[in-house]
């Protein structure tokens, strides 16, 4: 029962605050990057991947643990942080993939802009739950 009730817990965590989005400043150039966040924990959090229409940006991935002590927590929770840089003008789609053993799976469907100053703009257009195995239609 405890178990199950942690599980509970969670999940109601990840759907509240699962995603952020924060997008790049219209007018400065040190804005010009694009940033999204996702939370996750340890032992069965979601796992995120990206797939990108076309390679009009590159991106990284960082890891921000929310306790010093998370090696020694069960569950420790943390925050994944993409930054996207423009590479060249255009638009494209882009899919995060959510995938977790014990809280579900889903897909985020973004529009991914990239303006002539290589501004990018992230703007999410919707989030499609996935059954385990379940492929894009």
């Amino acid at each position: 029962m405890k178990k199950y009730a942690l599980f509970l817990i969670f999940t109601l965590l990840i759907m509240i605050g699962g995603c952020t989005n924060t997008q790049g400043g219209e007018s400065d150039m040190k804005d010009a990057e694009a940033i999204l966040t996702f939370s996750s924990f340890d032992g069965g959090g979601p796992e995120y991947s990206i797939v990108l229409g076309s390679e009009i940006v590159s991106y990284k991935r960082s890891i921000k643990y929310a306790k010093a002590n998370h090696k020694e927590l069960n569950g420790a929770g943390y925050t994944i942080t993409y930054t996207f840089t423009g590479l060249t003008p255009g638009e494209t789609e882009m899919t995060v993939e959510e995938r977790s053993p014990i809280s579900g799976n889903r897909d985020h469907r973004y529009s991914v802009k990239v303006d002539n100053d290589l501004r990018v703009t992230i703007e999410l257009l919707e989030v499609t739950e996935r059954l385990p195995g379940e492929s894009e239609e």
